[in-house]
């Protein structure tokens, strides 16, 4: 989206900008798998009362939490950034990129809504669970592998 207001533009006229923001990224990649990596025992979550699926609060938080998360994501912004430049003319009307930015949020939106039926499935959850310590050292490894080839690119 930020490429529709231009800030991909900026970031492309002004280099340093776009190498600080790579290396904040890069680092910040580094550090979130090394606490995956290196934490020493599955992390369990609190037995918190999970709300009602009808629940309005619960559905309301739980969409306003998914949603600070996903613009929050440095990765999201880079990938949908270099998108736009990409795939969008410079000269293309208003209403086309308004058109693109409901079209992204639309299948984003429908994606984690399939992502969160799933894994809210309690077979699914269960093997999750037992797998939980796994996944996250191969995660907490793949993110800082990727975090390092992104440091170290040019």
């Amino acid at each position: 989206m930020s490429a529709v207001f231009g800030i991909a533009l900026v970031l492309e006229k002004v280099s340093w900008a776009y190498d600080a923001i790579r290396v904040a990224g890069a680092l910040y990649l580094i550090f979130v798998g090394a606490r995956a990596l290196f934490r020493l025992s599955p992390q369990v979550a609190p037995s918190v009362p999970r709300p009602k699926y009808g629940h309005k609060d619960g559905i309301i938080r739980a969409f306003r939490t998914g949603l600070l998360v996903c613009l929050s994501n440095p990765k999201t912004a880079t990938f949908f950034t270099s998108l736009f430049v990409v795939m969008l003319p410079a000269e293309a009307p208003l209403w086309i990129n308004l058109a693109t930015v409901a079209a992204l949020v639309a299948i984003v939106a429908g994606w984690y809504v399939v992502v969160a039926f799933i894994v809210s499935m309690p077979p699914v959850a269960r093997v999750y669970r037992r797998a939980q310590g796994w996944v996250d050292r191969l995660a907490g490894g793949l993110f800082v592998f990727f975090g390092g080839k992104l440091l170290l690119s040019r």
